[in-house]
């Protein structure tokens, strides 16, 4: 089953979870005939529980190998994590149908769990020394490093280096630290993107907004309830800071062709390393019709801060993006917004050219 999972197409893989999941609510239907007419009413309801809840454990696997970039990528920790939360769908049920296994069922989740956190406790100690050697380097690109070394690690790992990058990102922005100086093959993604200039008229609004709430929640709440009103301003802190780092990210990041390769850094967005061989063409697209539906093609990954992209790479093999938290997204076509786009376009034909001259001569 794994291996035809593994060889099936992206396509069929679709069509088989939409099949799951019209097939529980026919099941349930089916079942819940039957069991109006068999006298073992209950005993024909817990086996159609038990076939939904392995039909959706099965999903959460299908979607975790989709996540993770392949069925032989899943982790231990996300099988049992699937096979916790199908028991407690299950508990929860079977209690509804007064038999009353959520007990039991409880004390296997907790195993599970409690499994689950030394797992990624484990795995996230083990990140972490890999993240102290990367900052060990000092520079600019030393959290771009710490970033990389967590991808394949824990999701725990994975989130807490994240936060670091990201509030190490604002507090470089508040004392006014210069940007890294951007190499000769590098093209940025800021000068002409509308985004900078959206994250500070979202500050102002906040700024203005925030009053505004607390009042709210006072006439609404009465006097007192100060926890409210300090969860409210640290949300909005939170959200701020998050703003500040990740616009500072994408001022510091850029796409960069080195190395035989067309390298994608957008901030802590989608990031890849693209071959040029993998590179059919590159094309600048013209500026998109705003009450055009949005279509949505298979395979397609864009890559832009918020504004519409202005560059579409046609690749002639599949290339893996990865994107916030390590999600992995298998990329046929990318569509990306750039400054200067005719010369970027340009580049990366030159770059192109001068890689198939170099193959030829070998």
């Amino acid at each position: 089953m794994v291996q035809v999972l593994t060889h099936m197409s992206e396509a069929k893989r679709r069509r088989l979870v939409w099949l799951l999941l019209a097939w529980i609510p026919l099941e349930v239907i089916a079942v819940g005939a039957l069991a109006m007419r068999a006298p073992n009413a209950t005993g024909w309801l817990r086996a159609g529980l038990v076939v939904d809840i392995l039909i959706m454990a099965g999903l959460a696997i299908v979607l975790e190998a989709r996540r993770a970039g392949g069925l032989t990528a899943v982790r231990t920790a996300a099988i049992v994590r699937a096979a916790s939360l199908g028991v407690v769908a299950f508990a929860v049920l079977d209690r509804v149908l007064g038999i009353g296994a959520l007990g039991s069922a409880l004390a296997l989740v907790a195993i599970c769990e409690l499994t689950i956190v030394g797992m990624e406790l484990s795995s996230a100690g083990r990140a972490l020394r890999r993240v102290r050697v990367a900052l060990r380097g000092g520079g600019q690109a030393r959290w771009w490093r710490a970033l990389d070394s967590v991808q394949d690690g824990a999701l725990l790992a994975r989130a807490l280096v994240t936060e670091a990058c990201v509030h190490a990102a604002w507090l470089r922005s508040l004392l006014r630290r210069p940007l890294p100086v951007a190499a000769p093959g590098a093209f940025g993604v800021t000068a002409t993107s509308s985004y900078p200039g959206l994250v500070v008229a979202m500050i102002v609004a906040s700024a203005f907004e925030l009053p505004v709430l607390h009042m709210f929640l006072s006439a609404k709440l009465g006097p007192g309830h100060a926890g409210v009103h300090v969860a409210v301003l640290a949300l909005h802190v939170y959200s701020i800071a998050w703003l500040l780092g990740d616009r500072r990210l994408l001022h510091e990041s850029a796409h960069e062709i080195a190395k035989g390769a067309l390298m994608l850094r957008l901030g802590l967005r989608p990031s890849a390393r693209v071959p040029l061989s993998a590179i059919a063409s590159a094309r600048v697209l013209a500026p998109p019709d705003p009450f055009a539906p949005r279509r949505r093609e298979p395979g397609l990954v864009r890559v832009t801060p918020l504004d519409a992209p202005n560059v579409r790479l046609e690749l002639s093999q599949p290339v893996v993006v990865r994107g916030l938290f390590g999600v992995r997204r298998e990329a046929r076509a990318i569509e990306l917004y750039v400054d200067g786009p005719e010369r970027f376009c340009g580049a990366v034909g030159e770059a192109m050219e001068m890689c198939r001259t170099m193959s030829a001569l070998r």
